[in-house]
């Protein structure tokens, strides 16, 4: 009766033991999981503010380049399309 009693005890506490580290491995997975969504957020954000810079930036490029712009630019600075002869071509020699 006595060895009865050992092996229910030790049985039971093997079950005790296994049910308390099953816990704490769920607790475990349910925090890395719930960090993850916390940097999967951030990142998500961060691609966001991204890709709203570079429509801005690519929005002011193109203010920058844009041929009326350029046009009053080079009157301003007194430029003009090249004239007949200002223009010379020279020869690469070797290569």
């Amino acid at each position: 009766m006595v060895n009865l009693t050992k092996g229910w005890t030790l049985l039971l506490s093997a079950a005790c033991m296994a049910t308390l580290l099953l816990g704490l491995a769920v607790v475990w997975v349910s925090i890395e999981r719930t960090n993850l969504v916390y940097g999967l957020r951030k990142m998500e954000h961060k691609m966001t503010e991204l890709e709203s810079h570079t429509s801005k930036l690519l929005v002011e490029r193109d203010n920058l380049v844009s041929p009326y712009r350029l046009r009053q630019l080079a009157a301003e600075y007194g430029l003009a399309p090249a004239a007949t002869g200002q223009i010379r071509r020279l020869e690469v020699r070797g290569e």
